[in-house]
Parts: C-alpha cells; structure tokens; sequence
C-alpha cells in the first residue's frame, strides 16, 4: 500500500514482475513521457481526446506526479 491513492506501489509491482524478469527491461521516464504526449497529442489531433486532456495530463502527470519509480 502507498502512502497516497494513485502512487505507483513498486512492492505490488516488482511480485507481478518476477516470473516475467526476462520480458521486462527497464522503466525510462522521458520515454514514458514522450510516449503519453504522443498519444495525447494523436487523440486531440483525431478529436477523441475531451476538451483539455493535454492541460490536464501535464499538470496531473508531469507537474504533479512522481513518474520516477
């Protein structure tokens, strides 16, 4: 369990991870952030995304967040 609702609880995640070890390479935050504005950006692009989805991932996300785990 996580101190707050919404963190990443590596604990939880490192047991699910250990029977797949050879799959899994590593966690690259500016990957991950360069991967979920892409695909922010293709979702407001094609009209999928709901009005301020980009403001509102930056500011929960990358402002906010701790994508560092």
């Amino acid at each position: 369990k996580t101190a707050l609702p919404g963190e990443i609880n590596p604990g939880y995640w490192s047991e699910k991870v250990r029977a797949g070890r050879d799959e899994i390479e590593g966690y690259d935050p500016d990957l991950f952030e360069q991967q979920v504005k892409r695909y922010v950006a293709h979702s407001i692009r094609d009209g999928e995304a709901p009005r301020g989805l980009g403001r509102e991932v930056t500011s929960e996300i990358f402002e906010q967040g701790d994508i560092s785990h």
